[in-house]
């Protein structure tokens, strides 16, 4: 296990101005965003629910958090995509690449409270509503690579989280997230 770092106790309408602070840094990000919100007004909705699942506390070995990273993937996939695409394909891009890249980085990292308790991906709450019960907690990289159930299982509930927000016209139709 590495060494674990402290997590600030973050309150969740922070992390989105943190989040949005940050994408200003990134000006092609908040482009991006910008333009694909256009097409979908809904889409910052997914970005912010899922910024609040991981926060912006999980960062890879540059300093850099996760989510920034899955959002520069899931907007590289929105591009590739295209242009002639319908905007709902062009969506479904974004939301299936942001949790799927999430997923993955987000498995091997947890969280430990200074009571002993610990919050995983997988578990189902998001990290800034954990945070507020556990202040103190440290983030640490899990003992062993995240197997695919582990995977599997952040991936469902990164989905569970955000569903409420996707628009119900693509539910039917097109499964957006793949479910």
């Amino acid at each position: 296990m590495s060494a674990a770092v402290p997590v600030r106790q973050v309150m969740p309408p922070v992390e989105v101005n943190e989040l949005l602070q940050l994408l200003r840094q990134h000006r092609h990000l908040e482009r991006a965003l910008n333009m694909i919100d256009f097409d979908w007004p809904h889409a910052k909705a997914v970005t912010n629910r899922v910024a609040e699942y991981v926060s912006l506390e999980i960062k890879g070995p540059s300093g850099t958090p996760v989510l920034l990273k899955a959002i520069s993937f899931a907007v590289g996939k929105y591009k590739e995509v295209g242009a002639a695409k319908p905007d709902c394909i062009r969506f479904n891009a974004y939301v299936a690449s942001l949790v799927e890249c999430l997923s993955l980085l987000s498995s091997e990292y947890m969280v430990i409270a200074p009571d002993q308790g610990s919050w995983r991906p997988q578990n189902g709450e998001p990290l800034t509503i954990w945070l507020q019960a556990n202040p103190g907690a440290k983030l640490t990289k899990a003992l062993r690579r995240p197997s695919a159930d582990d995977v599997g299982r952040t991936r469902e509930a990164l989905v569970r989280h955000i569903k409420d927000v996707i628009p119900k016209r693509l539910h039917g139709g097109m499964d957006v997230i793949g479910k």
